[in-house]
């Protein structure tokens, strides 16, 4: 079988089903600060959408009316998707989503409406649902285009998942206890120097076993930084155990694994984030925020595994 075939931007087919152009800037970029400019629009944008009556000519018979009804249904889909993409600017991504909701039913090819989705979700703190979203329609185009999306998708997956993309749950106003889990000396030594230094964080205490980690992790306790391998005892399973004891307690493990395998069975104890111990000290420090608000990160290094996962994950969902 022929390797698939890599999506083209191009004019929209009938019923708009085709990956459209613009994603790229809109994943590169994600939505930006409101403006005069995004208000202004608003109006016009909401005209436009509104302006649909049901099925066009639908008194007329196909042959006929094919063209033009797939015309009009490509325009009214570009104002929807214009509508909510100011609506998204002017900060309301929740009922951006739940507009965009349908729509993104209705065309299952539309890559540019996808992307707009994904990042209302994310913008509504919904990351996981973004990540099986942009999954779906990966699956979608290979199963039943043979093609595989273009490459705005894969950056907005890895944006998503290295925390590059501000989710709409507000960052804490107030410094981030941190415990250190990690059986190796040296490196217990040098991170918690770096955690010390770092702008908005509290070290709680530095530990190098599980006793210890349960001993020092409390309701006070908002990330705990967990090595995999800590002597006798994995990480893996501390780390169901503290998240199950304690619900509000956000992980990040920091180990020197980048297997798919432990990736995809630590986020599936509960971690709520996953970086390699190579990681620059910036992404360390933006990494810990980002969990303790909440969010969903993943170093580069095992975006894959982590994508793979949290969409099997999503569709196995009641």
């Amino acid at each position: 079988m022929a390797p698939a075939a890599r999506a083209r931007p191009g004019p929209a087919g009938p019923g708009g089903r085709r990956p459209g152009p613009g994603a790229g800037r809109l994943a590169r970029h994600g939505p930006g600060r409101p403006g005069h400019g995004c208000r202004a629009g608003q109006g016009p944008a909401h005209r436009g959408a509104g302006a649909w009556r049901g099925e066009p000519y639908a008194d007329l018979p196909d042959e006929v009316a094919r063209a033009e009804r797939a015309r009009l249904h490509e325009t009214r889909t570009t104002a929807i998707e214009l509508r909510e993409a100011i609506r998204l600017h002017l900060g309301d991504a929740v009922e951006a989503s739940r507009r965009l909701e349908p729509l993104v039913l209705e065309e299952p090819y539309r890559e540019r409406l996808h992307l707009l989705q994904a990042v209302a979700l994310v913008q509504a703190g919904r990351q996981v649902e973004a990540m099986a979203l942009l999954r779906q329609l990966r699956t979608t185009l290979r199963e039943d285009l043979g093609i595989d999306p273009g490459p705005a998708v894969a950056a907005l997956e890895t944006a998503v998942l290295q925390g590059r993309l501000e989710g709409g749950r507000p960052r804490p106003s107030t410094d981030v206890r941190v415990v250190l889990v990690d059986d190796h000396p040296v490196f217990r030594m040098g991170m918690s120097g770096l955690l010390s230094s770092l702008e908005g964080l509290e070290v709680a205490a530095v530990v190098g076993d599980a006793d210890a980690a349960r001993a020092a992790v409390d309701e006070s306790v908002d990330v705990v930084l967990m090595d995999l391998d800590l002597g006798g005892d994995s990480g893996i399973d501390l780390t169901a155990e503290l998240t199950a004891q304690y619900p509000d307690l956000q992980v990040l493990v920091m180990t020197m694994h980048d297997e798919d395998s432990f990736v995809r069975a630590a986020l599936a104890a509960g971690a709520a984030g996953y970086l390699v111990k190579s990681a620059e000290p910036d992404d360390v420090h933006r990494a810990i925020r980002a969990v303790a608000a909440g969010e969903l990160v993943v170093g580069a290094q095992v975006a894959r595994a982590a994508r793979s996962h949290l969409g099997g994950a999503h569709r196995g969902r009641p």
